[in-house]
């Protein structure tokens, strides 16, 4: 007969073990340890912190949880994470992953729109999206200019939950 001992989060010795009418026989279980990788697309970095659990030489113990923060780059704003980030917290910084095995994620960043436009300025698709994340004025006498083919996304009204640009003059 041929035991396997197992629990979540660990490693356990295989032993073949003959029995006769008792046994006892000492499993060794190691904790497993799993890596968190994290990239970033467009300007800007990502700081990871551990607030529950533990980080070892070889990665992170099961369950740990990791805080993840992305800092966007002057002129450039988070936009979302991709990889194994819960859809919910998708669009949340910091937000905190569990690692319950090897995981990846990337945090997106994009061109920031926002204060007062006072130079000429055109948003081309090639540099697409920009992040509204603030009120943006354009100054008198100054053109914005959007390209078709332009993503631009808006902040979030928190009187109806809902993006809106409104153009005036």
């Amino acid at each position: 007969i041929q035991l396997e001992v197992t629990a979540d989060g660990f490693e356990a010795d295989q032993k073949k073990v003959d029995i006769s009418s008792s046994v006892s026989e000492d499993f060794e279980l190691t904790l497993r340890e799993y890596t968190l990788e994290t990239n970033t697309e467009g300007d800007g970095s990502i700081t990871k912190e551990v607030i529950s659990g533990s980080e070892e030489e070889g990665g992170y113990l099961f369950e740990s949880e990791v805080r993840v923060t992305a800092e966007a780059a002057e002129g450039w704003a988070f936009a979302y994470w991709k990889g194994d980030v819960p859809e919910a917290e998708q669009e949340s910084n910091p937000t905190t992953v569990e690692v319950n095995s090897d995981a990846q994620i990337t945090a997106t960043f994009v061109n920031e729109l926002e204060g007062i436009v006072s130079t000429n300025k055109t948003l081309t698709a090639s540099e697409s999206p920009y992040k509204i994340t603030s009120k943006v004025q354009i100054a008198y006498g100054t053109a914005l200019t959007v390209e078709p083919g332009v993503q631009v996304i808006g902040i979030e009204d928190s009187r109806d939950g809902e993006s809106k640009i409104e153009v005036f003059g």
